[in-house]
């Protein structure tokens, strides 16, 4: 078998593996010649080895090359050199999961089957393990969990000018699936020894009702159509009053069907996300708009006629156009279908104290208030009387009132 370069198997295995962009693997490859150039010669990629990837580094240093670029160059080779390290493991290891698996391995073979997880979270648990990998320099064995080595690395990430939140959410990625492997037996469950990240918690931001009546009324100055027919005016404007009156969260408020609806335009679905049953509703002329929409799209013969909200393209393209409507009303707190949501969440609070949780359709008690309801406007939260300093007594003992 002829010997892989470092290269080679980039765009063989890593390239494919991580879909990445043809713009990022031009980017990659740049970043994986400058090892061949520190060398001077091609590098296989089973002499990859992380003090190779320290002397690419200390040669980049001496050629003047910028941090950024020493660090970018860094963690291609390091991602690389973990890729490579998984297909060797995966090779290795056993058929039914042992402590000698990798992490990664256990997450798909294990945990990806056993949990019913959206493709989405998958990715994002994947990424957070790979980022684990990249530290040790190897995809983690299950044997090699343990409170030092995954408090070094939540250290190692905030070094590296990573934000608290994306920490925050790293570990918390690499902890879930940690505790699962530890309840099967295969490691040491985490202690609660573990770095701990803080990460501030702001009050919800929502607009006010006035806020809001300007941005539906903006809605009237877009012109043209969607590619499906509907004016784009009328859509927007249902879209919005759709999400701020139900509380729905986009995904929902996108696959609401004609059915859903009953004669007093009460809304009967399942939620996407949690698959719970939920119950809201829109005013008479809320409900109209929906149904006109559906209406409109059954005489164009679109087969998703029943779900008018339905957004006929890249949702990115609806969210520039939700931004440009929100510009138009002369609002320059920024925000789109999740403050809608938040902003109905925080006026129902208001009028029926402790109501904003059935509203959203949560489990958990407080997590309403704590990330949907703005309480700044909730009007002035409860103090203790002004005191009231008596200057009669001032005078008496000379002092200036």
């Amino acid at each position: 078998m002829t010997p892989e370069t470092v290269l080679d198997f980039f765009h063989r295995v890593s390239a494919r593996k991580r879909s990445l962009s043809a713009v990022t693997i031009d980017q990659y490859s740049s970043f994986l010649r400058i090892i061949e150039n520190a060398m001077g010669r091609q590098v296989l990629i089973d002499e990859l080895t992380e003090t190779m990837i320290r002397q690419c580094t200390e040669w980049m240093i001496k050629q003047k090359y910028t941090l950024s670029y020493q660090r970018v160059c860094r963690d291609a080779a390091a991602k690389v050199l973990c890729d490579y390290a998984e297909q060797t493991l995966r090779q290795s290891v056993s058929e039914n999961p042992s402590p000698e698996w990798p992490l990664l391995l256990f997450l798909r073979d294990v945990y990806e089957v056993e949990r019913n997880i959206k493709p989405c979270t998958a990715r994002r648990y994947d990424k957070s393990i790979r980022t684990f990998g990249e530290f040790v320099g190897h995809p983690v064995r299950l044997n090699e969990l343990n409170d030092n080595l995954a408090s070094r690395w939540v250290k190692w990430l905030g070094d590296g000018g990573a934000r608290p939140k994306t920490v925050h959410g790293l570990r918390r990625d690499v902890l879930t699936v940690w505790r699962r492997a530890a309840k099967m037996k295969l490691c040491q469950p985490p202690g609660d020894d573990i770095r701990q990240v803080k990460i501030p918690r702001p009050i919800p931001d929502a607009w006010s009702v006035e806020e809001l009546s300007s941005i539906v009324n903006a809605c009237q100055r877009i012109s043209g159509f969607l590619s499906n027919g509907l004016p784009r005016s009328r859509y927007f404007r249902c879209l919005i009053e759709v999400t701020y009156e139900t509380g729905l969260r986009r995904s929902d408020v996108l696959q609401l069907n004609v059915s859903d609806f009953n004669e007093n335009w009460m809304i009967s679905t399942i939620q996407d996300k949690t698959l719970d049953g939920h119950v809201c509703s829109v005013s008479a002329e809320t409900g109209k708009q929906f149904m006109w929409l559906a209406d409109r799209l059954k005489e164009c013969g679109d087969k998703h006629w029943s779900q008018p909200l339905r957004y006929p393209g890249n949702m990115r393209r609806c969210y520039a156009v939700l931004t440009r409507i929100r510009k138009l009303a002369g609002i320059t707190s920024r925000g789109a279908l999740q403050k809608l949501r938040r902003t109905g969440a925080t006026y129902v609070e208001s009028q029926y104290p402790g109501a904003a949780m059935r509203f959203l359709g949560h489990r958990t008690p407080g997590l309403a208030y704590k990330h949907y309801v703005d309480r700044t406007k909730l009007g002035p939260p409860p103090r203790p009387p002004a005191l009231v300093l008596s200057l009669s007594s001032v005078e008496q003992k000379g002092g200036t009132p």
